[in-house]
């Protein structure tokens, strides 16, 4: 059966630049834990050369004393992630895991950065942990393009390959040739096949269950489905799925009292302007940007712009 990763923490800071509470977090990994979820990302670690403490939160970088002092030094059930961007990272400051409470590291990459994605997998699994390649934007790379950097990969020292939906574009029928694609290459090659699917066309959940019946080792959600943009499938719907419905309780009262509140004030989760920008299969930046604004334009109108700049 797939394992649940939930990067509530990581992919939601993406909404309030990592700026969680301590309560927040602990919220979230309690109720992951009573769910059953396998992995709780908690966040990015990444450098500070990159991005100022002074905007971005703890849950931005990761740091060890502040992971310990949330979490304390053993946390009572799920393992504990972080993700590296490549190129936003300094793998010299993460430490060998035996002295981390953080076993898993995924390493987030566009395309143009691949082999430097795997150099820095390669010195996470040198230093002990656990690794996964996630290759942002696959629908949107050309196939013979995508196949070279999946071979890249496979020649890594990542432990799980992950097919990332990042736009939200992907429909079911789509979902499940790219999902069958990707389990099939990572059965060829001995890695764990991981998904990723965003929420802009409401799909995220459908192309959840896809991936498992295609044999996704790892699929990853969010409590609340709170993420970047349109966000990610939610928690508490893939525990029901795959847990039973006892495990869709702690997470569904975690989104209530946390998630929402978030998701309303950021004004993220499925919104026109999110499933505008996955029709014309563009990132969603321009729909993050319109949902910022304190008086946007009419919606006819950013969609106006939206297709000009995709001439």
């Amino acid at each position: 059966m797939a394992k649940i990763l939930d990067c509530t923490l990581r992919d939601g800071g993406l909404v309030n630049d990592s700026n969680f509470s301590d309560e927040f977090a602990r919220a979230v990994l309690r109720a992951c834990e009573i769910a059953g979820v396998d992995t709780v990302e908690i966040g990015f670690k990444n450098s500070k050369k990159y991005f100022s403490p002074e905007k971005f939160g703890k849950w931005r970088f990761c740091e060890e004393s502040d992971i310990r002092e949330t979490f304390g030094d053993a946390p009572r059930g799920a393992k504990l992630c972080a993700l590296m961007d490549a190129g936003k990272c300094d793998i010299s400051a993460l430490p060998p895991r035996p002295e981390s409470i953080v076993s898993k590291i995924r390493c987030a990459f566009y395309a143009d950065r691949a082999r430097e994605a795997a150099e820095t997998l390669g010195a996470a699994s040198e230093l002990g942990y656990e690794t996964s390649a996630c290759l942002m934007a696959a629908p949107q790379i050309e196939r013979r393009e995508r196949e070279k950097i999946l071979e890249l990969l496979a020649a890594s020292k990542a432990g799980t390959i992950y097919l990332m939906d990042s736009f939200g574009t992907l429909l079911p029928a789509e979902a499940r040739k790219l999902c069958a694609e990707y389990s099939r290459f990572c059965r060829e090659c001995g890695k764990a096949f991981g998904a990723h699917f965003h929420n802009n066309l409401q799909c995220a959940f459908a192309n959840s269950i896809i991936a498992v019946e295609e044999g996704a080792d790892v699929v990853d959600s969010a409590i609340g489905g709170l993420g970047k943009g349109a966000g990610n499938c939610p928690t508490e719907l893939l525990a029901g799925f795959l847990l039973g419905a006892d495990a869709a309780v702690a997470p569904s009262e975690a989104a209530e009292k946390f998630a929402a509140p978030l998701a309303e004030k950021f004004k993220c989760g499925f919104r026109p302007q999110y499933m505008l920008t996955a029709l014309l299969k563009i990132h969603p930046r321009p729909a993050m940007e319109y949902s910022a604004m304190p008086n946007p334009p009419p919606l006819p109108e950013f969609y106006e712009k939206l297709k000009e700049n995709t001439k």
